[in-house]
């Protein structure tokens, strides 16, 4: 039987698209957005402080359309209070799902309705996220969920770097969705609350996502859910930017400290401890980047000195 899933009742989604001085990457992100085949949603692009005229140009392209509503927050308050201002609009606005999207992704045209659809079905699930490819690639995998060891914050994708070659058949049980495309069901955020702030940027999602297993539910990666995603494009230097480099250290000491589970707490200190070091050295030996090393070691130092939000 043919259903026309038009003519379906479905959920409304709320999804959050965060922009900062990302005009051209958020405008294509849109564009992608409204070729969807699940139709009930609206897109809430955050503006935090552009000086790019991304608001402008979204006016000038999409100023009719009502599923994109924009919003100015007039400085940057970080991935996770910006997200945060999102998840509250789409709450108000009666959502019942709301999914974190990158500004920097594309997404495949039916990719909402297998998020939706594992929600509406399995009540278990709290959060799901999609499979997420390199853009710029047909099918190289980038995320398709997460592990993370609560006692070290150490842990990566599942896939990361794979070709896509149909291993992934089955939706995956995992750790941690990444913020990148992050669906949340609206009963849990008025369980558990918003992202933490205290992260400003990086670590927020995995931390959201041990708030939803504490909480009683699973997080899920759905295989037919697909999303392109531009890698770090916010940050001239990628995964090494030295700012990324002081947060990826005092964050992961910070989510350590909040979602340990209190087994072998001195092991994994000592195991985080070591990793560090390595990475500090493969830095400053293999890559040649003091500044990012000394980044990395101010974030550590900030941790201890109890700094958190933004630096």
């Amino acid at each position: 039987m043919v259903v026309d899933c038009d003519t379906m009742v479905r959920s409304f989604v709320g999804i959050v698209v965060l922009n900062w001085n990302g005009r051209q990457d958020t405008l294509a992100c849109l564009d992608s957005l409204l070729r969807c085949s699940y139709l009930h949603f609206r897109a809430y692009v955050v503006d935090d402080g552009s000086v790019d005229g991304t608001l402008a140009a979204i006016a000038r392209r999409f100023g009719d359309d009502e599923r994109v509503v924009t919003i100015q927050n007039g400085a940057n308050l970080g991935f996770a209070e910006g997200n945060n201002v999102g998840m509250r609009r789409a709450m108000d606005d009666g959502a019942a799902y709301i999914l974190l999207l990158n500004n920097d992704t594309v997404v495949q045209p039916d990719f909402l309705d297998p998020l939706a659809g594992a929600l509406d079905r399995d009540h278990t699930i709290g959060v799901v996220t999609s499979k997420i490819y390199f853009h710029g690639t047909e099918r190289e995998i980038w995320f398709f969920g997460g592990h993370m060891d609560r006692n070290t914050g150490l842990g990566g994708p599942i896939g990361g770097r794979q070709l896509d070659q149909g291993q992934f058949p089955e939706a995956v049980e995992c750790d941690y969705a990444t913020g990148c495309a992050l669906m949340v069901r609206r009963e849990l955020v008025e369980r558990i609350g918003y992202l933490d702030t205290d992260y400003f940027y990086l670590a927020e999602d995995v931390d959201y996502c041990f708030r939803v297993t504490d909480a009683g539910y699973r997080v899920v990666a759905i295989p037919t859910s697909i999303v392109w995603h531009k890698v770090t494009s916010s940050l001239g230097d990628g995964d090494e930017a030295p700012l990324r480099l002081y947060y990826r250290a005092r964050n992961r000491l910070l989510l350590v400290k909040k979602a340990r589970n209190k087994k072998h707490p001195i092991s994994g200190s000592l195991k985080g401890m070591a990793w560090d070091l390595r990475y500090l050295g493969w830095l400053l030996v293999r890559r040649r980047r003091l500044k990012g090393a000394l980044y990395f070691l101010w974030g550590m130092a900030d941790f201890l000195r109890g700094k958190v939000g933004i630096r």
